[in-house]
């Protein structure tokens, strides 16, 4: 009798949530989530997860000590004013969220959250973070954006099972080199701060994926970073770099390179190297040629190019066979190269702000294009060539100096948006009302009446008349006219 009797106890020890046990996080995640502190007190023992985002509170609720079982703690969007000293007692508290509150320092006893992996407190008003975070070893995830930080604690990089660390929209000014010892770390995001040097211990960051460094002061970068070799993506847009340094070359990795709105005036031909880079973006900067190796990017589909000064769309362009958004608006670009015929994949061109007057007879070889941007140019005309492109959904031809839109239009059976604002088109051709059009827009043209065959355009929705020589009374009679199409008129 009295084994039987011990031997039930110790099933009831197994079995029972009542005496505590640490849940592996994806088991965590399994277990649902109690909204409201009335409702976990019914079932104190089988309280492993308490939601009580947007609830008001001023300060953490005593009551959360009731639950032995507690692992992931959500204070969300409250008006909690200091992280309190007692979270400790939560054995084996794994998640913390105590994001978009008002929390502006942390206890140093947060080391005695031992188990803890998890940890956001975004969007509060911290000013410092404690060395004592750094002894709390099994962190996986830190999220401090959106604070008012200005320092990280060396005692950081003792964090070496790190996996992500959330750091932008902070005042952040310099990185320490312990942060090179975070072996595990495969997200950095550091944007929107005011860095001006990386340490060159950052190389040490074998296992980064994803580096965000956007929005800072940076002039140049360590060539530490060559040691980045499973880097996918790299962003150091809105920095002062006058380069891209030569030692990106070991990012062999690499799928996209952000380096737009910075002061760049060379690509080293060491880019050749990263065979697997998808996306290039260098717009709003100060380059004026590429080197012929960008040839080699086999993989790269996109490359924006835009707010350059480049004369012409640079050679090796032409070879990407595989590219399908190209964007080069606001340049000073006077002529397209019949080599443009060999970019058979490519769906998007925007080269608005330009000085094209013409374009090749090869444009119409582009038959997966579907959006066409040549506004701001000084084209007199719109191309025959254009009307070929079966594909094209958008075709945008605004301040130019165009007065007729051809009859091959015609063709365009797929287009959706024709934009021809600020031409000089006094009569629209009644070959435009057999398009299956859906938006047209005629602002600011000397036009003074639309062809009487608008009316049959079933599938037109928008039309913009602001601007035109067309008297009120004239494009009342058209809203009337089209009403039944629900077509709305901008005048």
């Amino acid at each position: 009798m009295r084994n039987a009797f011990s031997a039930l106890v110790l099933t009831l020890i197994v079995i029972s949530p009542a005496f505590g046990q640490k849940l592996q996080m994806e088991a965590l995640k399994e277990k649902e989530p109690y909204f409201t502190l009335e409702d976990a007190m019914k079932n104190p023992n089988r309280v492993f997860r308490l939601n009580l985002s947007g609830k008001k509170l001023s300060e953490v609720p005593p009551e959360i000590f009731n639950f032995p079982n507690i692992q992931e703690l959500d204070l969300s969007q409250n008006n909690i004013t200091v992280l309190p000293e007692g979270l400790e007692r939560i054995k084996f508290l794994q998640m913390l969220n105590l994001s978009q509150n008002k929390i502006d320092s942390i206890t140093p006893k947060i080391s005695q959250i031992t188990h803890l992996k998890v940890l956001n407190l975004s969007y509060n008003k911290l000013e410092a973070l404690p060395k004592e975070l750094g002894a709390c070893k099994f962190l996986r995830e830190i999220n401090f954006q959106d604070n008012k930080l200005r320092a990280i604690p060396a005692e950081l990089g003792n964090l070496t099972e790190l996996r992500k660390l959330t750091l932008t929209f902070n005042k952040i000014r310099t990185i320490p080199n312990e942060i090179g010892r975070l072996e595990k770390l495969s997200h950095l995001y550091l944007s929107h701060n005011k860095v001006s040097i990386l340490p060159e211990e950052i190389g040490g960051l074998s296992k980064l994926i994803q580096l965000d460094l956007s929005n800072n002061r940076l002039e140049k970068l360590p060539t530490g970073v060559s040691n980045l070799s499973k880097l996918k993506v790299l962003n150091i847009a809105n920095n002062r770099l006058k380069d891209i340094p030569a030692h990106i070359y070991g990012m062999k990795k690499l799928e996209e390179l952000f380096a737009s709105n910075n002061q760049i005036q060379s690509v080293p031909v060491e880019i050749s190297n990263l065979k697997v880079l998808k996306y290039l973006n260098l717009s709003s900067n100060q380059l004026t040629s590429l080197p012929t190796e960008l040839a080699n990017l086999g993989n790269l589909d996109y490359i924006n190019l835009s707010y350059n000064q480049f004369e012409k769309i640079p050679g090796a362009v032409y070879k990407l066979k595989k590219l399908q958004w190209l964007y080069m608006w606001n340049n000073k670009i006077k002529e397209i190269s019949p080599d443009i015929a060999n970019l058979k994949d490519l769906a998007f061109l925007n080269l608005i702000g330009n000085n094209i007057s013409t374009l090749p007879k090869e444009i119409g070889d582009l038959k997966k294009l579907q959006e066409l941007y040549l506004s701001i140019n000084q084209l007199k005309d719109i191309p025959k060539e254009i009307c070929v492109l079966a594909n094209l959904e958008f075709l945008f031809l605004s301040y130019n100096e165009i007065t007729t839109v051809p009859k091959e239009i015609v063709k365009l059976q797929n287009l959706k948006g024709l934009y021809l604002k600020g031409n000089k088109i006094e009569k629209l051709d009644p070959i435009v009302c057999q398009l299956n059009i859906n938006d047209i827009d005629l602002e600011n043209n000397p036009l003074s009446d639309l062809p009487k065959e608008m009316d049959k355009m079933s599938n037109l929705r928008k039309l913009n008349l602001t601007d035109t020589n067309m008297s009120k009374e004239l494009i009342g009679k058209w809203m009337m006219k089209l009403s039944g199409n629900r077509v709305k008129i901008k005048y």
